[in-house]
């Protein structure tokens, strides 16, 4: 095709010269380029270029002010991606939640069953386990620990027993290692047979 010199425009994803019907421009950041190389948003339906948006794990498209914070793992992701503890009531990526249909963050699912025994910060210990035992009204002390990829939270195991010492429990928590206290809810139950059950959440 033979154009009129002047009217042919760059593309700034590709770097070639194609006619002006072929490019949009991106709302994010006003790059021009070729349609082929732009997305839709999920949430909003505004067209921005594909490496400027979060993909989720289906192939859906938002603007990063449209993604939500994963707290374990610490990046941004896909508001589809995006799964409620059913124990803490926090949200992290599905990549972190258990999958034999109930929706818990695994990492304290793991150390809630005993099939973890991590110690990770274990200069907090002395702390959390003060703040569980006033809480839980029960005496307690920290069996495992796990750090969040994030590394700004704990996944937190502790034994727990009334003051009479007669009742063993193991109660779960998320700490916040940079506000220093326990986020969502702490969960208290029993370890047997067939795992951790849930008996009441505070």
């Amino acid at each position: 095709m033979i154009v009129v010199p002047g009217v042919l425009v760059k593309c700034e994803v590709s770097n070639k010269k194609v006619l002006p019907s072929l490019v949009e421009r991106s709302t994010l950041t006003g790059k021009r380029a070729l349609k082929q190389f732009f997305v839709s948003s999920s949430v909003s339906q505004v067209r921005v270029l594909q490496d400027e948006s979060i993909a989720s794990a289906t192939g859906k498209h938002c603007l990063p002010t449209e993604a939500k914070l994963c707290m374990w793992g610490g990046n941004k992701i896909h508001p589809d991606d995006l799964r409620t503890c059913e124990l803490t009531r926090m949200n992290a990526h599905f990549e972190f939640m258990t999958t034999n249909g109930a929706c818990r963050l695994e990492p304290l699912v793991n150390l809630l069953n005993g099939l973890r025994r991590k110690a990770d910060k274990p200069e907090l210990w002395t702390r959390i386990a003060e703040d569980v035992s006033r809480i839980a009204d029960a005496k307690s002390q920290v069996e495992a620990a796990i750090l969040s990829q994030s590394e700004q939270y704990l996944a937190v195991c502790l034994g727990t027993k009334n003051w009479l010492g007669l009742k063993t429990r193991q109660a779960g928590l998320l700490y916040s290692i940079q506000q220093h206290e326990a986020i969502g809810r702490i969960v208290a139950g029993k370890r047997g047979a067939q795992g951790w059950a849930l008996e009441k959440a505070f």
